[in-house]
């Protein structure tokens, strides 16, 4: 009889299994199925025990929150913990909080530690360099290019080498390398000696070349661009899976160029584009201009990086000069960097050439008067002086120097 423990005979059970229930009067002769996830049950809608996992919730089961194993009358008020966790008293914690830390049982107390630390004292403690599995005496695993030697550390398999028995018996190379046995040393050899860009090989053979290239029927890397222009993933001659930046995949012998749209750096075909050019953004696969000021944008109405001239604000890009006067370039609407012709930087605002050097008309960014107003010139001292104050040029009212 389904779900029965016992029974006095073939046709009457006196005691129904876990998750069942006696259906009709006591010493019915059957047992019914408990509701799902209920452990324990009278009928079929009262239930007085959830399997584990769950909670009694009125007359129903419950799942307790993860990482809860077992929990109370609210799905997160935890009674113990997953596996990786403990239990505080109040919450599951991970055992990762604790450094290198996979299982533990409290803050404390870790018993099972990340790759290359083993558990010691409640804590984690790193092996010796290079080793990968120990224990506080022994190594008993090594780093991938390193084998356990005598004296249990662990040592360099040597040039080249991902695993071996000692430093003059390797098993396997490195990925770009192949095994040579009749070579006493180094016996880990370049599979360039193929080609410049065979990725795998064996001693006579290239299996795979480098991103860019292809196995051609010599056993040779080619270039993918060699057969079809501005490919850069190909999977053989002619057979282009990606085109270099700047191109789109036309066909399979095809890269064909995304100039013709409009600021666009990369596109998936000739009428869609999926990045943009410094100064546009991407509107349903065409690239449109920033606004005025604006080098980077992600719409008509939010700038993200102003252009020198200007500066932002919120999401806008405001002239430098419509709130600094003489100014060519800003960070904000109170710091000036540069100032344009007829001004000198000074404390982050530009002010007029004349102001320090009198009667200049043009500075440069070091203070010196490069050009001067009218009715006067410029003398070798670099500053300003009346036309009619030279001997030569009495009642002089324009003049380009001294003389």
């Amino acid at each position: 009889m389904a779900g029965c423990q016992y029974c006095s005979s073939g046709s009457v059970c006196t005691a129904c299994g876990v998750g069942y229930y006696h259906t009709g009067a006591t010493g019915a002769t059957s047992c019914a199925r408990c509701a799902a996830k209920c452990q324990k049950c009278t009928s079929l809608v009262s239930c007085d025990a959830c399997a584990t996992g769950y909670f009694l919730s009125g007359n129903t089961c419950s799942a307790c929150t993860s990482p809860c194993v077992t929990c109370t009358t609210v799905a997160t008020t935890c009674l113990s913990c997953e596996g990786q966790y403990y239990f505080d008293g109040a919450n599951c914690v991970a055992c990762s909080t604790l450094s290198n830390c996979l299982n533990c049982l409290s803050s404390t107390n870790c018993i099972d530690c990340m790759i290359g630390f083993y558990s010691s004292s409640g804590s984690c403690t790193p092996c010796s360099s290079n080793c990968l599995n120990c224990n506080a005496t022994n190594c008993h695993a090594c780093n991938l290019g390193y084998y356990l030697s005598a004296v249990n550390t662990c040592s360099s398999c040597g040039l080249n080498c991902s695993t071996c028995n000692s430093t003059t018996d390797c098993l396997s190379c490195n990925v770009g390398f192949y095994y040579d046995s009749a070579l006493s040393s180094d016996q880990c050899v370049t599979c360039s000696t193929f080609n410049s860009y065979c990725l795998t090989c064996i001693k006579t053979a290239c299996f795979s070349c480098a991103n860019g290239y292809y196995l051609d029927a010599s056993n040779n890397c080619s270039s993918c661009g060699s057969s079809v222009t501005h490919c850069s993933t190909c999977t053989g001659v002619s057979v282009c899976t990606r085109c270099q930046n700047g191109y789109y995949l036309n066909s399979p012998t095809s890269c064909l160029s995304c100039s013709s749209l409009t600021g666009c750096l990369a596109c998936s075909g000739a009428l869609t584009c999926t990045l943009c050019a410094s100064g546009y953004y991407l509107n349903i696969g065409s690239c449109l201009p920033c606004p005025s000021g604006c080098s980077t944008c992600t719409s008509p109405t939010v700038c993200t990086i102003c252009d020198s001239s200007s500066y932002l604000s919120n999401t806008t890009c405001l002239a430098c000069e419509d709130v600094l006067v003489g100014c060519s370039s800003c960070i904000t609407s109170s710091a000036c960097l540069s100032c344009g012709g007829g001004y000198l930087l000074n404390s982050g605002s530009c002010q007029p050439c004349s102001v320090t050097i009198p009667a200049c008309s043009l500075c440069d960014y070091a203070g010196v008067c490069q050009s001067c107003q009218q009715g006067y010139f410029l003398n070798s001292t670099s500053n300003c002086q009346l036309c009619s104050s030279s001997s030569v040029l009495a009642g002089c009212l324009l003049c380009n120097s001294s003389s």
